[in-house]
């Protein structure tokens, strides 16, 4: 099975990439390489403190690996989003 962490060198290799398209395509890649050989969980905490991009990002790529035994399970604090709303610091 293939390493749940990236290494460095694979981290730099994403930084080489450039363009958003192509780190989503390689995410994209990476999540679905893991699924095939057994269903994969994803919890990702704390989504209220993210920014409208990465959100965004977030949801292109749950759309990208739907075909795959993927659950992705978010943690939002209501109270933190409502602040953040409140304070203009997210929509």
């Amino acid at each position: 099975m293939p390493p749940l962490l990236l290494s460095i060198r694979e981290i730099n290799s994403l930084r080489k990439l450039g363009s958003h398209a192509a780190i989503l395509k390689e995410a994209r890649a990476f999540f679905t390489s893991l699924a095939r050989i057994k269903p994969l969980l994803i919890v990702l905490e704390d989504l209220h403190w993210s920014d409208q991009a990465s959100l965004d990002r977030l949801r292109y790529l749950a759309r990208q690996i739907s075909d795959v035994s993927v659950l992705v399970i978010v943690t939002s604090c209501a109270a933190a989003t409502r602040f953040a709303v409140e304070q203009g610091l997210t929509t």
